[in-house]
């Protein structure tokens, strides 16, 4: 049984334990067995993303716990949020030049060129 959840005994024990660790399956996974209409699993707390299809199926219902420095994070990210965006639209639109190119990507810091060896 994976580690984090809960085993059969332990749910007739706790429902509500049961109940917390039930989320929805990912939409795309379900959809691809034919399967329209939501799935209830049971998933280890840290799994929050579908990793095939990287789309978000949700928290286990537990209060975020945002850290030491997470709400000034989310504060400043919001503020920001325009500016951010900004630069990565102009970020994106210099990846897609370049893969046009057709030549070697090498990832470089500081903005300074490196040669490749």
């Amino acid at each position: 049984m994976p580690v984090g959840l809960p085993g059969p005994a332990a749910c007739l024990r706790d429902p509500e334990g049961l109940r917390q660790a039930l989320r929805q399956a990912c939409r795309r996974c379900t959809a691809r067995r034919g399967i329209a209409e939501p799935v209830a699993c049971r998933l280890p707390p840290h799994l929050t993303v579908c990793r095939r299809h990287r789309l978000w199926i949700g928290s286990t219902g537990q209060p975020w716990q945002a850290g030491p420095y997470g709400t000034r994070s989310r504060d400043l990210l919001a503020r920001h949020a325009v500016d951010l965006g900004a630069l990565l639209a102009a970020f994106d639109e210099l990846v897609g030049r370049v893969r046009t190119r057709g030549g070697r990507m090498v990832i470089t810091h500081g903005g300074q060129t490196r040669p490749t060896c």
